[in-house]
């Protein structure tokens, strides 16, 4: 697991490091502003709210990939992805609000926070920070 994390953190390139965030975030205003019937897996009490927060946790790691790219370190990277992240589901909610076949809902935003907040917390672990410094020294050589 170790090894797919640092696969995961070192820098690729913009067609692996920044791309996959934009087309996510295109996917993620697409079908979060078109009519849905029912949400697909398996249906119970809380899945729209299981999907927000995944979906938003999974944006903010891509955005954190992304800022990643750019040269900032793993710590404010994920900061600033966590909270891009909630910020769009901010919007989105909002978004929502003016259509007339979705909803706005603050659990859905609560929801979608939560997972920004989980991602921020799963890059911020010690091993990612200890990867960050690897990282900054060898690039430094």
């Amino acid at each position: 697991m170790a090894a797919l994390g640092e696969l995961w953190r070192k820098p690729r390139g913009f067609g692996v490091d920044v791309a996959p965030a934009l087309l996510y975030v295109v996917a993620l205003f697409w079908f979060g502003l078109t009519p849905l019937d029912h949400l697909p897996g398996p249906e119970f009490r809380f899945a729209d709210k299981v999907w927000h927060f995944l979906a938003f946790a999974l944006l903010a790691l891509l955005l954190a990939r992304a800022l990643r790219h750019w040269g900032r370190r793993l710590a404010v990277a994920g900061r600033d992805a966590a909270l891009a992240s909630a910020g769009m589901g901010a919007l989105l909610e909002a978004l929502q609000s003016l259509t007339t076949f979705r909803s706005a809902e603050l659990a859905d935003l609560v929801a979608d926070a939560l997972g920004a907040l989980a991602a921020y917390f799963v890059l911020r672990r010690p091993s990612a920070g200890a990867s960050d410094a690897v990282s900054t020294s060898s690039r430094e050589s």
